[in-house]
């Protein structure tokens, strides 16, 4: 099977809507020895013409629940041997064909995160655990493509 959106990791396919919402869920680990406080993440620029956007994040702050439900934007603090639940929250614009033309796609494989640990504010890119991925059009054909393939 070749997979849309890369190779190796779980792919979520999703056809394009105007002024749409996505969210996913995912863990991040701190594996360091001090609190890990994740501040939120880098916003695409106001000048980017793709089809996807994270203006933001949510965060879970039930230490037992893996789940976007609840979540908040505060700022969440992963402890030393912890982890911490992010959501991020994808967004489109509208229209799809004012961009890209009928069949173009666009993958998502990282965001770019803000965070701060031991009092330093940093900024780094992070891969996520899924590749999301938004075509125009019906993406039937290419994921059948894909299954097949």
């Amino acid at each position: 099977m070749s997979l849309p959106f890369g190779d190796e990791r779980t792919n979520f396919v999703l056809r394009f809507r105007p002024h749409s919402r996505f969210r996913f869920d995912f863990d991040i680990e701190n594996r360091g020895r001090s609190p890990l406080r994740i501040e939120g993440v880098v916003p695409t620029s106001p000048d980017w013409a793709g089809m996807m956007h994270i203006r933001r994040l949510l965060f879970q702050h039930n230490p037992r629940s893996f789940s976007h439900v609840g979540a908040t934007p505060d700022p969440l603090t992963i402890e030393p041997g912890r982890s911490g639940v992010v959501v991020p929250v994808i967004e489109t614009d509208g229209p799809c064909r004012a961009t890209y033309s009928p069949g173009g796609a666009e993958g998502l494989e990282s965001i770019q995160l803000r965070y701060s640990y031991r009092g330093d504010e940093r900024t780094e890119w992070y891969p996520l655990p899924v590749v999301i991925g938004m075509f125009c059009g019906d993406p039937k054909l290419w994921v059948d493509a894909a299954v097949s393939g």
